[in-house]
């Protein structure tokens, strides 16, 4: 009869590869040698026998004479599978054929697994300091149509980075994200070594738009980040803490690249300018080793908010009004005192389902140009009445929306928009 040990006394642990860590306990014996069975079987020939019905435990086969005196060799005498629960006579086997020999074995089980638990280890080295690949600016579009169709209004949302990030990520583990990082306070003009390691903000120097109040912005200032420490230490600065606002990384599998969606509102400042100051953080770490050394970006622009609002006449259906609404530049080193010019493309087309392609310009190639107007809150507001040359029931129309910043020698496309109607 099998017997089993009335308690496991060996435990082993068992790390899984993947992700998140997971660990199995596994319990066996000590006491293997009184769980063997013994029985007596007569080999004819190479045939298998039958012996277990569960299996064989791997190593504990043994087949001797029944007197004892002669115990025959595995694998040059017999063989075992242990997962058909067989023993088998080798053709060179000193196993006499036919005569009967005693065989001993244990059955499983003989350990017992528990349930998987996740574990995490908390990291005793700082991560490595996180490489960056380039970086281009994001946007958010929203669309809102009212006044049962006639009014159509699509806003875009500036202020967004998007940073790719050479591989390999996870450098201390499952779990890292990415972290900007921030002074606690204000940072005074003459502490250098401060400024070269958290993130600023700055005015474009050749636009006149509102002053930046706070250079270095603080943590409640990140919409996108899932998390905040108000201070956590650095290897380069020694006995001083900074904040960080913690973004998680996903993967691109189109340009095979870790990436991350950075958002710092431009507020009332027209393009802004952000020095970002990265950092890996891991957050089971050891007390004093969450952050990596710090990765300093170039300076990059922030794009600014813009709402375009299309309205349609319900009596007079060649009428088209158009509002675009945003804070601006109050002048160029070109153009003083004016905002940035917003012109009106009309495009028309024959195909039910046109693409970028299938448009063609009706009327000035350059658009017609908006009328800018301030706004009691600051903004700016750029309006202008469009005349379709046939009624909208007829033809498709879409309006394709332009903003430039003018510049001597040429400007700058800052915005673009496209609204069918």
């Amino acid at each position: 009869m099998l017997l089993f040990a009335p308690a496991p006394t060996t435990f082993a642990v068992h790390r899984a590869t993947e992700l998140p860590k997971s660990c199995t306990l596994e319990a066996t014996t000590r006491y293997l040698e009184h769980f063997v069975q013994r029985g007596q079987v007569t080999f004819a020939g190479t045939a298998p026998i039958a012996l277990s019905t569960v299996g064989i435990v791997p190593g504990t086969a043994a087949v001797r004479s029944l007197d004892g005196a002669v115990a025959y060799r595995p694998d040059t005498d017999f063989t075992v599978d242990t997962q058909a629960g067989t023993i088998a006579r080798t053709s060179a086997s000193a196993i006499p054929d036919g005569s009967p020999v005693e065989v001993a074995l244990v059955a499983p089980p003989v350990t017992k697994t528990g349930n998987a638990i996740a574990l995490d280890f908390p990291s005793t080295a700082r991560p490595v300091a996180p490489q960056v690949a380039w970086v281009v600016p994001t946007f958010g579009w929203t669309d809102q149509t009212t006044n049962l169709g006639l009014q159509h209004t699509r806003t875009r949302g500036g202020g967004g980075l998007r940073v790719f990030l050479e591989r390999p990520w996870y450098s201390s583990g499952a779990g890292e994200q990415l972290a900007v990082v921030l002074a606690t306070a204000p940072v005074a003009a003459g502490d250098q070594q401060l400024r070269d390691l958290v993130t600023q903000v700055g005015t474009d120097p050749i636009v006149r738009t509102e002053a930046v109040t706070a250079g270095f912005p603080a943590i409640g200032q990140f919409p996108l980040a899932r998390d905040n420490k108000p201070s956590l230490t650095l290897p380069e600065l020694s006995g001083r803490g900074v904040a960080v606002a913690i973004h998680d990384v996903q993967w691109d599998a189109d340009r095979q690249r870790w990436a991350c969606d950075i958002v710092l509102p431009p507020g009332r400042v027209y393009q802004p300018f952000v020095h970002l100051a990265l950092a890996r953080f891991q957050p089971n770490s050891l007390p004093g080793g969450e952050l990596s050394a710090v990765t300093r970006l170039e300076w990059a622009q922030l794009a600014p908010d813009r709402a375009a609002t299309v309205v349609l006449d319900a009596l007079d259906l060649t009428k088209v009004t158009v509002t675009v609404n945003g804070w601006s530049t109050t002048g160029t080193d070109a153009v003083r005192n004016q905002p940035n010019a917003v012109s009106v493309i009309l495009q028309t087309t024959s195909s039910l389902t046109p693409g970028d392609l299938d448009w063609t310009t009706v009327g000035p190639v350059d658009g017609q140009l908006l009328a800018a107007t301030g706004r009691p809150d600051g903004t700016t507001s750029w309006s202008g009445v469009i005349r379709l040359p046939k009624t909208r029931l007829l033809t498709s129309y879409r309006l394709v929306i332009t903003e430039q910043e003018q510049y001597t020698g040429g400007g700058r496309l800052v915005y673009s928009d496209a609204i069918r109607i």
